[in-house]
């Protein structure tokens, strides 16, 4: 019988290794990297065990459905998936994943028979050419170049900064401002804006690269993310709207600072059914939405 456990912040260098692109089992799904999973971790009340050689996750998914990760696997996915079956029929649970890839769809139905699968666009990860990002050539990128443009001849003396030690809590203390200046945010944002601000403030525990926008001496935004395999992960993204046009410029210069051999996409994450964000990811022209299901097992009669 599996025997889970609270996911707190200090098991992360533990589980790190199940992270890892040889470990990964759908590479560019933000739902697969550490810092996806510790990010959310309150908010989905994730717990975990360790099978084998495999990490698997039991959440409350949207909506409180009860449901589990597909295994990270160093040991055997099938027998850890069973498990998973095991469990939630001795807890009286319908068995239900979450945050499924359709690559996946021919293991759990092998496994479990007829499957119900629900996806919703809000889940949808938004993965882009890393090169795209950071040239924005051409005349479908017309718009970001315009507003960056701007940006230079309005502060001149803008300069991009990586985070470090020397500027860490500097930069956290932005991302704390930045996200809790709504007073009326959504359960979801505000989990946000707190987890973003732990993020920054521990980036080298989530092992995290982060990057600042400075306007005479001020910061105007940030943004952090981790590289697994050949995409960059960009967790948070922050900015301070009184300066005209500086999103353009933090997404850009970001980007520019990672493009290369190393990094081939990158991945900007879900927009959470948010309009406006939606018609942003999409204003920059993803090379491909990761559609992730929510798959139940369909009880056999």
């Amino acid at each position: 019988m599996l025997h889970f456990k609270k996911l707190n912040l200090c098991d992360i260098d533990l589980l790190r290794p199940f992270f890892t692109d040889s470990a990964v089992r759908v590479g560019r799904n933000c739902d697969c990297t550490a810092g996806g999973t510790f990010m959310w971790r309150d908010y989905f009340k994730t717990e975990y065990v360790i099978l084998g050689g495999s990490l698997i996750f039991k959440v409350k998914y949207f909506g409180g459905v009860d449901a589990f990760t597909m295994p990270l696997c160093g040991g055997s996915c099938r027998d850890t998936l069973a498990a998973a079956a095991e469990y939630a029929s001795s807890e009286g649970l319908p068995l239900a994943f979450c945050a499924v890839a359709e690559e996946d769809f021919p293991l759990l139905r092998d496994l479990f028979g007829e499957l119900d699968c629900q996806t919703e666009r809000a889940w949808s990860d938004y993965v882009y050419n890393a090169c795209d990002l950071a040239a924005l050539t051409g005349r479908r990128y017309s718009g970001q170049r315009n507003h960056i443009n701007k940006f230079h001849k309005l502060y001149p003396n803008a300069v991009y900064e990586d985070v470090t030690d020397a500027n860490r809590m500097e930069a956290a203390e932005f991302i704390r401002r930045c996200g809790t200046r709504s007073a009326e945010m959504s359960p979801l944002a505000r989990e946000e804006a707190e987890k973003a601000g732990e993020l920054a403030e521990n980036c080298a525990l989530y092992r995290a690269y982060g990057g600042l926008i400075r306007v005479d001496g001020a910061i105007a935004a940030a943004a952090y993310g981790e590289i697994v395999g050949e995409t960059l992960f960009v967790h948070v993204e922050k900015a301070d709207l009184s300066y005209e046009g500086v999103y353009p410029v933090i997404v850009q210069a970001f980007a520019s600072k990672f493009t290369g051999e190393r990094v081939r996409f990158i991945n900007r994450e879900e927009d959470d059914g948010v309009d406006g964000l939606r018609t942003v990811k999409l204003s920059y022209h993803p090379a491909r939405l990761i559609n992730k299901y929510l798959v139940r097992v369909k009880p056999k009669i």
